[in-house]
Formats: structure tokens, sequence, C-alpha cells
């Protein structure tokens, strides 16, 4: 082009003062510069706890200053190669910090989220241990003690049975995640059913079939385990419906049949959503017909309610994500508790049933 003139080799992006991109720093670079093998670099720079604070803390200060930074191909291969090498796979923990009551309604979930993290652990090359950590006299330290003993290097707390509540340990030694929000501190990554949306899907189901003034009757502590979701999704779809339509939310302490009664009286809501089957009980013993009467929508479905139409929480898929968590900490060196905590979302998947009307409404 006339005018332009450009010297032999130059690039479009080339200016002055701008320096050419220098070679590519090495593990190799960083341990000559510290004085150590290439593997205690390599620990060093993945924050291996075996490896003493102020060693981790100057390699990582020499490898900054020399501009190192790790390509993300090699780490993923060096991450698959030491699992293979190791007589025994890494060990993963699978966290009780409470006793689980006998009457545990959320048992189920608790069982399909460790199978799902069973199974994507054994996928990634880790072994997954159940560790109770609720023990008369266990403190935090004799606890960390207890998985460091056992070489564990990533924990994944359970859900808790009650409704949100501190758990003590040493977390700077570990990779952690848990499930959901029974765990309000520390504030950890979660995996966590996307229970708005997931309401929302049966809502939108439920006004496809023809149903007008749909309701939500739900306990204040499985609305409390949940960081208020049931009712966050129900109150935000409600907005969209007419004022006439809507139906009160019926929050409960304990599943009161005269309550569930005054309530379906005086509202007559035409489709009930619900989190546990004793509503379903509850609604019949006053004498309506389901579905013929009234139509019942199960937020929760599992092996035991089969008979109703409602939603599938996907919590195998949760309890993998929750593994997939940590095990990017561990790739990428992170322990403790992070700064900025993520919050990974799963969708549910809706379920036919014959609790609502047949078929979606012309």
């Amino acid at each position: 082009m006339a005018g332009l003139n450009r010297q032999r080799g130059a690039t479009p992006f080339s200016s002055r003062g701008v320096k050419p991109t220098s070679v590519r720093v090495t593990m190799t670079s960083v341990a000559e510069a510290a004085g150590v093998s290439i593997m205690t670099v390599s620990r060093a720079l993945r924050n291996n706890p075996r490896l003493p604070l102020k060693t981790r803390q100057r390699i990582q200060a020499i490898a900054k200053k020399l501009g190192y930074r790790p390509d993300p191909t090699v780490s993923q291969l060096m991450a698959r190669l030491r699992s293979s090498r190791t007589k025994d796979p890494e060990t993963l923990a699978w966290l009780n910090p409470r006793p689980l009551r006998p009457d545990w309604r959320d048992a189920f979930a608790s069982e399909e989220f460790f199978q799902g993290a069973s199974d994507r652990a054994a996928q990634l090359g880790y072994k997954l241990d159940v560790i109770s950590g609720h023990e008369p006299g266990l403190t935090s330290r004799r606890l960390t003690r207890i998985l460091q003993t056992r070489s564990i290097v990533g924990v994944l707390i359970a859900p808790l049975p009650g409704i949100p509540e501190t758990v003590p340990l040493e977390w700077n030694c570990f990779a952690a995640a848990t499930y959901g929000y029974t765990v309000l501190e520390p504030p950890l990554h979660r995996a966590c059913n996307h229970h708005p949306r997931i309401i929302r899907r049966g809502l939108s189901e439920a006004i496809a079939r023809g149903y007008r003034r749909p309701g939500l009757m739900i306990s204040k502590t499985d609305n409390l385990r949940v960081d208020e979701g049931w009712t966050a999704g129900f109150l935000s779809f409600q907005l969209h419906l007419p004022a006439s339509d809507h139906v009160p939310v019926l929050l409960y302490d304990q599943n009161d049949m005269e309550l569930t009664a005054r309530w379906l009286d005086r509202h007559a809501p035409d489709v009930v959503f619900a989190h546990a089957t004793d509503n379903l009980k509850a609604i019949r013993a006053t004498g309506r017909r389901v579905p013929d009467d009234i139509g019942f929508i199960h937020l929760d479905l599992d092996r035991h309610t089969t008979h109703c139409a409602g939603m599938r929480q996907n919590h195998p898929v949760v309890g993998a994500a929750a593994v997939d968590l940590v095990v990017a900490q561990l790739h990428r060196g992170e322990r403790g508790i992070p700064k900025v905590p993520k919050l990974l979302l799963v969708e549910g998947e809706w379920v036919d049933g014959p609790t609502i009307r047949p078929g979606r409404a012309e």
C-alpha cells in the first residue's frame, strides 16, 4: 500500500519499547535458581502441604520473579502420571461431620450424592474414603491429623442433617468442596441442585397442563437447607400469574393435617408442590382425590416416589460435580478456603406421573 514503509521482518504489532517474547521459563530454570530438585519445585507450585510452608513460599516467589507459567497440557499430563505411578491412588475423603439421624429425610439424596462422587473419583483415578468426623472428643486438629495420616489430599463435606452450621477443620491442608447450603462456615466451593429453576420447571409443566392456582407447602427446615431456593423459585414464578391466582406459601414447622386442610379450604390451589410424601397423604386425608380434585407434584423424586409426578434433581451429577471442584483445585495446587467461592448448579428434569392430569392442555 502506498505511503506505508515497513522494515523487513516487522509485523503489524511490533513497536518500539515492547520487548519480544522471551524464552519460556521452565521448571528446570526455577529449580536451578532455587537450588532444589525439579520434584521439589513441582510440589511447591502445587502447594503440597508435605513441603514446609516457608520452602513453598520461597520457591513460589522465585518462580513468579522469573516469570514461570505452567503449561496446562503438561500439568494435566503430570497429574495423570503421578496417579498412575503411585501404588495406591490418591485419596479423597467423604467427610460426615455429623451423625445421620435414622429418620433423616434426605438420606436417599445423600446416598445418590455419594454414589455420583464415588464413580467420578474412580474415573479420575482417586479413591474415596468415608470418614466419620463426629466422634466424641474429636477436635479439628485431631481430625486434620487423621486425614493427613491417611494421605488424604481433598475433602468432600457431606450434606449435614440439620439447618446450616459450621464445620471445623484445618482447611489450609486440603482442597475442599461441599454439597448444597448446609455448611454455613467456612465458605467453600459448592455443588448444588438448582432449586429455584427446578421448581420453576415444574410450575411451567403444571401451567401447560391447564392448572391455574399452584400452591407450595414446604417445611421451614427443608426451605432453609436449600437457601430458601424453593420459595424463591415459587414466588418469582407467581409474578407471571394473575394476582387473583396467587396462593400463599404454606411454611410449617411440622406436618399438620389440620393446617393442611385449613390452607386448602381457604386458598383452593388446584395443584400442590411439596418436598415430602407425607404432604400427599395429608391432602388425601382431607377427602380430596388426586389427581381428579387436585394435582400433586413432588420436588425430589426418588425410588420411593415413583407413584408421583415431579422433578428428578439429578443428585449423582451433583455428587460428581463436587469431585470435579476438588480435583481442579488439586491440579492448580490450591488448598484452603477460597477467596471467592464457586457455586456449581445442576439442573433437574421433569418426570411424568399419575398425580397430575395426563398430557398437556391444548
